[in-house]
């Protein structure tokens, strides 16, 4: 019911902190959104420049473990639209996370009767600063889309009062098959959702009431395409599975914790702890609504079904994620999946709480993300500088005649981890001149001098000379091989067999050094942590430089690495 005591001001400090806060994210990209691709955007590039068709099974292909049509195709409309500017995806996750707040706060004035200051936590929480990795990289659109697809339902729901109508329930229909569509992270919330509408429409059919078929034919065009998802589904053999339940549980309350933003992940056990007992509480009071209002349970139900299917994401990614290091649960990125449960929170103590909880809890949680504006904010200013450096660095040098090779030689940790990857992409980008690589020289050719000499010394491995393989024995095993004379080389391909027993990537590295210095240098390593296993593959390592000898960790376990072909590849 609408509060008895409207708020004055309120609107215009809710509209006044939207405002703020959309201008201030896109002031944030427009003055330090990198021009260049990074990481998965790279991903895209053969399509946007008409080396891949772009068919529906393109848009349906896997990208690791997710199905990303929606946001591949509004890349490669809002890409040309742009002018190839590679921000515009940036801009697109701004309008996202904007055009949800919105929904938002027009849902509480709807049920309200009027706005609350405490309706600025949708803004705040969405659009602060911490957001800078999804923020800044345009193909994080796909986090952008999925969190505005669940929160507009969430909006739907809240702003409704009595029996759902038609136009909502195919609105949400509409939404729950998109969901599928923005990936793994999407698809988490299908389930609820569409047992939610399954239950209004068997709920009105047991009452003879119009709308139960219509209902449940909302719920299936989701549910189909959720199926259809996991039809030739593969695994990702980069992602190790998770060591323990222990470390399940870890990974699940970090991530909880950054939905206050990336500075509360400083504190994760309490953090999350809160936000963990805060998403409890909620589902309690939205169960208790609808046991005893008949006239809410619907809405609360279908509130209740939107927190569980955000409360699922966590629990996959958790699993998903647990295998890797012990912050695994605190990556910047999850920032944006996160935020949805406090915001959830919030909307779902406004709707249905007592007096007390509908006024207590959405203010308790605007005051705790208030506390943490700065610090996030200036979490993500110091990320932005040192992105917006990093770029124009290769821009510099882009224009001053640089080669790909170069690029890749010198900024793979900045643009992309794989050399592959950027051997690939890069001289396509120049050669279409698309955006700022209209300027991008193409290499030059190139020679392979083959490497046909045996290691001079081995760590945890031995050789075996007939098959050219080096079997490691321990972990973090190495291969020196010593060149017989100093060459300026632009890279080194291998092409290989690999296999540890596991079947999962693996954990590549490869050190080059001179003989005047002692030691491999760190700076001077290339690290591939998802390295292909299998038969008959094949990798590129960009040096840009003179060298006397490399050094490979074939991976960080026990494996064999047979070394089919191992070439310096030299400027002519």
């Amino acid at each position: 019911m609408p509060l008895p005591d409207p708020e004055p001001g309120a609107s215009w400090f809710c509209g006044s902190s939207w405002l703020a806060m959309t201008v201030a994210a896109v002031w944030l990209i427009a003055r330090f959104g990198p021009e260049v691709p990074l990481y998965d955007d790279f991903a895209i590039v053969p399509a946007l420049v008409g080396n891949q068709e772009v068919s529906l099974g393109y848009l349906w292909s896997m990208h690791n473990e997710h199905r990303l049509p929606l946001p591949r195709l509004v890349l490669l409309l809002a890409y040309p639209a742009a002018g190839y500017d590679f921000r515009a995806g940036m801009f697109g996750t701004v309008a996202c996370l904007s055009a949800s707040s919105a929904l938002l706060i027009g849902a509480s004035r709807r049920f309200r009767g009027g706005s609350s200051y405490a309706d600025a936590v949708f803004p705040i929480a969405l659009l602060h600063f911490g957001h800078f990795n999804n923020l800044l990289w345009s193909w994080q659109i796909q986090f952008g889309l999925s969190t505005m697809l669940g929160l507009w339902a969430a909006a739907l729901l809240a702003g409704n009062r009595g029996r759902v109508g038609p136009g909502t329930l195919v609105t949400l229909g509409v939404l729950l098959a998109m969901l599928p569509l923005c990936g793994a992270n999407g698809l988490a919330m299908v389930p609820p959702l569409a047992a939610w509408l399954v239950g209004v429409g068997i709920a009105r059919l047991r009452k003879k009431a119009s709308g139960g078929w219509g209902a449940i034919a909302a719920s299936v065009p989701g549910v189909a395409l959720t199926a259809f998802y996991f039809v030739n589904y593969d695994r990702p053999r980069q992602i190790d599975r998770a060591s323990s339940l222990g470390a399940v549980v870890r990974t699940g309350v970090q991530f909880l914790s950054i939905g206050l933003g990336p500075t509360a992940g400083e504190g994760w056990r309490i953090a999350g702890g809160l936000v963990l007992l805060l998403a409890i509480a909620t589902a309690a009071m939205l169960v208790a609504v609808s046991w005893r209002k008949a006239g809410d349970r619907a809405s609360a139900l279908g509130l209740l079904a939107v927190l569980v299917g955000f409360g699922l994401l966590c629990l996959g990614l958790a699993w998903g994620r647990a295998g890797g290091n012990d912050r695994s649960g605190l990556e910047p990125r999850y920032v944006t999946l996160s935020a949805p449960i406090p915001i959830l929170a919030a909307l779902a103590w406004a709707r249905f709480g007592s007096d007390t909880g509908r006024r207590l809890v959405p203010m308790t949680i605007l005051s705790a993300l208030l506390l943490l504006l700065w610090p996030n904010s200036r979490s993500g200013l110091d990320q932005a500088r040192a992105r917006k450096a990093n770029s124009d660095t290769v821009l510099a040098e882009i224009r001053s005649g640089v080669p790909p090779f170069v690029l890749a030689a010198r900024h793979s940790g900045f643009l992309h981890s794989s050399h592959d990857e950027l051997a690939t992409a890069l001289p396509m980008l120049g050669a279409a001149r698309l955006g700022v690589f209209r300027d991008l020289k193409p290499d030059p050719p190139m020679r392979e001098i083959p490497i046909t000499s045996a290691p001079d010394s081995m760590v945890l491995a031995r050789w075996e000379p007939k098959s050219r393989t080096i079997e490691a024995t321990g972990v973090d095993p190495w291969a020196t091989f010593t060149l017989p004379e100093r060459t300026w080389v632009a890279g080194i391909r291998i092409r290989y067999d690999h296999e540890n027993g596991s079947e999962t990537s693996a954990r590549f590295k490869l050190g080059w050094r001179r003989s005047d210095q002692s030691g491999f240098p760190t700076d001077q390593q290339y690290d591939r942590w998802t390295l292909p296993t299998g038969k008959d593959r094949s990798l590129v390592v960009w040096i840009a430089g003179a060298i006397d000898a490399i050094r490979i960790q074939p991976d960080n376990r026990p494996s064999r690495f047979r070394v089919k072909e191992m070439s310096l590849l030299v400027p002519e």
